[in-house]
């Protein structure tokens, strides 16, 4: 299979200004991006150690509390992997498609139950690849 190691793992949260402040104070995180996600238009932000693992924001105003939204997964080759995952009985959710902020490109597979792993290749140069 082609996935690599654990990227990130995706958050909602309320108010994503208050967690970005929580999560960069403790000097555990840094801030590497804020963006706009593609699929939804609500604002992200991406945080991350000085391992290159990350915790990926995801804002939502009515939200009343933190709800684990997914995981993700590096992998060389996004369309390689998603055919592979879907041999093995997940279904594409979505994707793949380009993400031009992170400089990357992104499948979504679910099992039906509402769970979903993302799966990610990122350009060398990419703001979300950094070890600090």
């Amino acid at each position: 299979m082609s996935l690599e190691k654990m990227d990130h793992v995706a958050i909602e949260v309320p108010d994503i200004a208050r967690y970005i402040d929580t999560f960069t104070s403790t000097g555990g995180l840094k801030l590497l991006r804020r963006g706009i996600a593609t699929a939804t238009g609500v604002e992200i932000a991406m945080l991350g150690d000085r391992t290159g693992m990350k915790i990926e924001l995801i804002e939502n105003k009515s939200a009343t509390e933190l709800k684990f939204l997914h995981i993700a997964f590096r992998s060389a080759d996004v369309d390689t992997a998603t055919r592979e995952i879907a041999a093995t009985g997940w279904e594409l959710g979505r994707g793949p498609n380009d993400i031009p902020a992170a400089k990357a490109r992104s499948a979504f597979m679910t099992d039906g139950t509402g769970f979903e792993f993302q799966i990610l290749t990122y350009a060398p140069d990419s703001p979300d690849v950094v070890q600090w």
